[in-house]
C-alpha cells in the first residue's frame, strides 16, 4: 500500500509565499466588517505589508482577477476588503488605478436567481452594479471582461507601489468561500440602480462554507520590479 499523506502535504505553494494563512470561521460575521477583518488577519501576519501600507511611498495600482464574481454577495464582500484596503494612508494619500478582472457570465445557466449567493444571468446588469458600487473607491476604476478559458485560474491581489515595489495576495476561493448566513432574497428582476440600493443597505451576516475544511490565503512577500 502506498503512504498516505496530507492535503498540506500536497497543497502547492505558490512562488514568492511566505505565509499561508487558514480561514475557517475567523472571518464569518456582518458583511460590513469583513474588509476590516481580512485585512487585520493579512497585516498581522505580515507586519512588513502593514508598515508599507501605512508608510508615506503612494500605492500606484491595485489589481483584483477573479473568474467568479459573479454573484451580489461575491461583489458586496470584494467591495468591502477594497474600500477597507482604500483606508490604509499609502493607497488613500493619491489616486491609484484599480482594476478588477474576471470572466463572463456563463450563459448556459437556466437556473432563475432569487437569493444574494445566486449568479446574475444578464451580463449587463452585473456591469451596471458593479460600475456603480466600485465608483466609491478613490482614482480610476477599470473591469476588464473576458472569457473564462482568458482570465487566470488563481483568484489574486496584486499592489503596486509608486517606487516599483510589489505584493501579492492569493485566495484559495476568492470570495466564494463565504455564504450568507440565512436565505436571503435579491432582486435580479429590478433595474440595476435599485440592485445597488438593496446591496448598499445590507447588513447580513456571512459564514464559511465548511467547518472542517477552510481556505487559505497565500501571503507573498514585498519584492521589487
Amino acid at each position: 500500500m502506498g503512504t498516505v499523506v496530507s492535503a498540506q502535504e500536497i497543497r502547492r505553494t505558490f512562488p514568492g509565499t511566505i505565509s499561508e494563512l487558514s480561514i475557517l470561521d475567523e472571518l464569518d460575521g456582518s458583511t460590513r466588517s469583513f474588509g476590516k477583518a481580512i485585512w487585520t488577519r493579512i497585516t498581522e501576519a505580515h507586519p512588513q505589508l502593514r508598515d508599507a501600507l501605512d508608510g508615506g511611498v503612494p500605492v500606484r495600482s491595485i489589481i483584483y482577477s477573479d473568474r467568479y464574481i459573479n454573484s451580489p454577495l461575491a461583489v458586496l464582500l470584494l467591495l468591502d476588503m477594497l474600500k477597507y484596503l482604500a483606508r490604509y494612508p499609502s493607497v488613500n494619500s493619491k489616486q491609484p488605478s484599480w482594476t478588477v478582472k474576471t470572466a463572463s457570465l456563463d450563459s448556459r445557466v437556466s437556473r432563475q436567481p432569487w437569493a444574494i449567493g445566486h449568479n446574475w444571468t444578464n451580463r449587463a446588469d452585473r456591469r451596471a452594479v458593479l460600475d456603480e458600487l466600485f465608483s466609491a473607491l478613490p482614482g480610476t476604476v477599470r473591469f476588464e471582461e473576458a472569457q473564462r478559458a482568458e482570465v487566470p485560474h488563481a483568484r489574486a491581489l496584486e499592489i503596486t507601489w509608486t517606487d516599483d515595489r510589489r505584493w501579492h495576495l492569493r485566495l484559495d476561493q476568492g470570495m466564494g468561500f463565504w455564504r450568507a448566513a440565512s436565505r436571503t432574497p435579491f432582486p435580479f428582476d429590478t433595474r440595476p440602480a435599485e440592485q445597488v440600493g438593496v446591496l448598499k443597505r445590507f447588513k447580513g451576516r456571512i459564514a464559511g462554507a465548511s467547518k472542517t475544511y477552510g481556505t487559505i490565503l497565500y501571503i507573498s512577500s514585498i519584492d521589487a520590479c
